[in-house]
């Protein structure tokens, strides 16, 4: 029947997509490994100091956290813990770090000496490489949200949106939920 057919459909493509997510979890942990090898042992010639200075001076001590960030979320991958890759798990990963980033800068912002221009962004850099700050990405888009919000709306804003986002990429009911609405569309396709 034509329901079967669809259900066939789906259940090759959610195969596809298990094949994929392995391939792009072998991928991922192969990042963490470089970037362990990169940013935490120093041990990856020109090149990588110059991947190093840069995971530094954007991201702060948060770049020592990356290398397992990415090994983890691989094996997570791998025993589908993790929603499959898509646009929307990219996004959402990228978010919860960049919150985890905020947070870890937020102790280093100060209301009263707020900058957020492209200048302070290099000022930031700087200091992220000198291990004086939190990193260009914490550092700006946290002055954002205390000039916005105050500090202590910085820290709910971004303890929620990492709440969420693990939400969401995690293999959770609100996150079932969506891939099963997404079924469901492709289906009536």
């Amino acid at each position: 029947t034509k329901q079967e057919r669809i259900e066939d459909m789906q259940m090759q493509r959610h195969a596809d997509l298990k094949v994929i997510d392995d391939i792009w979890a072998v991928i991922i942990i192969a990042l963490g490994l470089f970037f362990f090898f990169t940013v935490i042992a120093d041990s990856t010639g020109a090149f990588g100091a110059r991947v190093h200075d840069l995971c530094i001076g954007l991201f702060g001590i948060m770049a020592y956290v990356l290398p397992f960030f990415f090994v983890i979320y691989g094996v997570l991958l791998i025993l589908q813990k993790v929603q499959h890759i898509s646009g929307r798990t990219v996004f959402f990963t990228i978010l919860i770090f960049v919150n985890m980033c905020i947070l870890n800068s937020y102790r280093f912002i100060s209301e009263t000496k707020l900058k957020y221009d492209f200048a302070a962004m290099i000022e930031y850099y700087k200091a992220g490489i000198e291990a004086k700050q939190g990193g260009a990405v914490g550092m700006w888009l946290g002055s954002i949200l205390v000039k916005a919000f105050g500090k202590s709306g910085c820290l709910i804003i971004a303890i929620t949106l990492i709440i969420i986002a693990l939400l969401l990429v995690a293999n959770t009911p609100i996150s079932k939920w969506l891939t099963k609405m997404s079924d469901k569309r492709e289906a009536r396709r």
